[in-house]
């Protein structure tokens, strides 16, 4: 039984006149004729009577025509329904983030996404200093905001929302907390308090590898969470460089944050795995960047205060 034949069995039952079916259909008389005696075939059931001057239907073919429109009807919102989940209207997703992409933007865009496509479910999941490109690399997330460099980041597509600076953070009374700001020369001799050496990438980027001509890190304490970098940087344990915006949203007394003057900032950027952009992520993206656009065009006119600088 095919899927046609239900559709010309339901317009023969509602023209009951086998031209008008068929035009109706766009098919030529005789092979719509074919296609109704092959259904009544196969079902072993007359489901028309028909002389050469009526066509009526039978009494299983009324029972017949009440259950075939509710397969049409369903076959017609299963079809909406595919269409609507291509087009990433429908569906569920995972966004990851690490805690240190938090940000004014990250909001916005979380709350533009389920704005937009009402019945896409979301589902948020935090990680910590463990998995820096926030579930990406394991593939328990579909997109995911963070700070790259991380490890496995050729696989991934980054779109750059923004960047901003670097800025060293140490305990409130380190001797360097008062200055308005320090240089990485300053800086590469104290112990660096950082996430876990399994990071990679992402450990040598703030523990600035690149900038510490050939004097070797001195290391404190591995953390894992934000609550145990500052825990151990208030203590006195080491410092540590930063996002600038890691003031706003995690400063505290103990804690001093002072501008660095030589060295390149951080970016937040949503990727994704490359090779597996479904409909829904390529549609978080694109709000991603316009709500990135539309900030940054907000920063440069005025109306933010200490937004960070955009890419």
């Amino acid at each position: 039984m095919e899927l046609r034949q239900l559709r010309y069995f339901v317009a023969l039952a509602e023209e009951l006149h086998f031209r008008r079916a068929a035009e109706r259909e766009h098919i030529a008389q005789p092979a719509f004729s074919e296609q109704i005696r092959r259904l009544e075939r196969e079902l072993r059931v007359r489901l028309f009577d028909r002389t050469s001057h009526y066509v009526r239907l039978t009494g299983a073919g009324h029972l017949f025509l009440d259950e075939v429109r509710q397969v049409l009807a369903q076959v017609e919102r299963a079809t909406e329904v595919a269409k609507r989940a291509g087009r990433g209207e429908l569906g569920h997703m995972v966004i990851g983030f690490i805690g240190s992409a938090a940000n004014e933007l990250t909001p916005l865009i979380l709350r533009a996404f389920p704005a937009r496509y009402p019945n896409v479910g979301v589902e948020l999941r935090e990680f910590d200093f463990r998995d820096p490109s926030a579930g990406l690399i394991t593939s328990v997330v579909d997109v995911a905001f963070m700070r790259p460099p991380v490890e496995g980041q050729q696989d991934l597509a980054l779109e750059i929302l923004f960047e901003e600076p670097r800025v060293a953070i140490m305990a409130s009374d380190h001797y360097l907390a008062d200055e308005s700001r320090v240089s990485i020369e300053t800086l590469v001799e104290e112990p660096f308090i950082v996430g876990p050496s399994s990071t990679g990438v992402w450990r040598d980027f703030w523990l600035v590898v690149e900038h510490r001509a050939g004097v070797p890190p001195r290391l404190g304490p591995e953390t894992n969470t934000i609550q145990e970098w500052l825990e151990a940087i208030a203590a006195g344990e080491g410092v540590s460089l930063a996002p600038a915006s890691t003031e706003r949203f995690y400063g505290r007394p103990g804690v001093a944050f002072v501008p660095v003057v030589d060295i390149e900032g951080s970016a937040v950027a949503v990727a994704w795995r490359k090779g597996s952009a479904k409909p829904l992520v390529t549609a978080f993206v694109d709000i991603a960047r316009q709500m990135a656009r539309d900030f940054g065009a907000k920063a440069r006119g005025g109306q933010a205060r200490s937004m960070p600088r955009l890419a």
